[in-house]
């Protein structure tokens, strides 16, 4: 199902709607949700919006004032046959509950084995799946009940017990696709990728099985057009497919068919405006745009002073300006989501406040 795909890459916060939706137009074959919590989710209802928007909305009670809406997760009709739903979940039920919502929105559903964060692993989902073979497969016998399902992992720092997983993966459960993030839950993204470990994960995996490539792919353009990349990778270390995270979070046109990079502030008019008409929290479109440019090194004055303009920025008017954007009538500014702050999405396990004095202390270091 994978197979010769490039793929955006689940991304915390990065990868909201505008995003997928931009890299779809670049070129990007198929784009991953960020992990999306499956006991919230299936709390959830589904709300159709005007524009072809499909939110899924967790009604949240409060001690001190009306009950709020909280905007959990957002997609968009026009990614329906493109979009894969990650899912962070540690039972198999709950998992289900959420897939079968979903279930008509998207293509398939992925779950998340590799997160190594300890809001994950403590309550027994992401990378704390890897040490549970028996409860991770059969949250995936469970998926695979509802639609086609797949995984990504991280590898062991010992061969044999990456390999002893992906056999009972292969054997136990419906997956059709197994992506790899070449690195131990306990590596950080100054450790190289471990792209060797794919040649003996796929002499083991059943041959119906995609395997993707995950970790320090297409970091430059030195394999040509996507055409050739995969080609390569394919060649090179068995992989049938490649996703694409960080390079992504740079510049989206890094999935353009003829591997040619877009100028930067190209490619940030194009999100910016779709993240307007989707109407994505100003919050969040600002941050990802701060992600792009904190990618580069080493960075020019001008894009100092770029991120400095977006880290000060209140609103969509605020963005438009510093992109020389022009609206006629400035009313076609105002932002009007009825989930008010909330429909900024959080990182799971962090309050707004603490993700706020996150990236506070990113763009001061940046700035320094």
């Amino acid at each position: 199902m994978y197979a010769g795909k490039c793929i955006l890459a689940p991304m915390v916060r990065i990868g909201t709607l505008p995003t997928r939706l931009v890299a779809l137009e670049y070129g990007c074959d198929l784009v991953f949700t960020p992990e999306t919590i499956a006991y919230k989710l299936s709390k959830c209802r589904r709300v159709t919006r005007p524009g072809g928007l499909i939110d899924y909305v967790h009604t949240k009670s409060t001690t001190d004032g009306p009950n709020r809406e909280e905007l959990v997760l957002r997609l968009h009709e026009r990614e329906r046959s493109k979009c894969i739903l990650q899912l962070g979940a540690a039972d198999p039920e709950t998992a289900y509950s959420a897939a079968l919502l979903v279930k008509g929105d998207v293509l398939g559903v992925d779950l998340n084995c590799g997160c190594p964060k300890r809001f994950s692993t403590h309550a027994g989902m992401g990378a704390a799946l890897l040490r549970d073979p028996d409860r991770l497969c059969s949250i995936l016998r469970k998926l695979g009940t509802v639609m086609p399902v797949s995984c990504k992992i991280r590898i062991f720092p010992e061969l044999q017990d990456t390999l002893s997983l992906v056999k009972r993966l292969s054997s136990e459960t419906p997956i059709h696709s197994l992506t790899v993030h070449c690195r131990t839950a306990q590596m950080r993204y100054d450790t190289p990728a471990n792209w060797n470990v794919l040649k003996e994960i796929r002499r083991v995996l059943r041959h119906e099985i995609s395997l993707v490539m995950n970790g320090d792919v297409l970091l430059d353009v030195s394999h040509g057009t996507k055409d050739m990349l995969l080609k390569s990778m394919k060649q090179e270390y068995m992989a049938d497919a490649v996703m694409i995270g960080r390079a992504a979070q740079t510049n989206l046109s890094v999935f353009s068919p003829d591997g040619k990079l877009l100028d930067l502030t190209q490619v940030h008019t194009k999100y910016l405006q779709t993240a307007w008409e989707t109407r994505n929290h100003h919050a969040n479109t600002k941050y990802v745009l701060i992600q792009s440019l904190a990618g580069i090194e080493p960075k020019t004055p001008e894009q100092k002073a770029l991120i400095r303009l977006l880290y000060g920025s209140k609103s969509y008017k605020d963005l438009f300006a510093i992109y020389g954007i022009i609206f006629d009538d400035d009313n076609h500014l105002v932002y009007d989501d009825p989930y008010g702050e909330s429909g900024e999405q959080y990182e799971e396990g962090y309050t707004r406040e603490q993700q706020d004095k996150r990236l506070e202390s990113q763009v001061n270091s940046i700035l320094e």
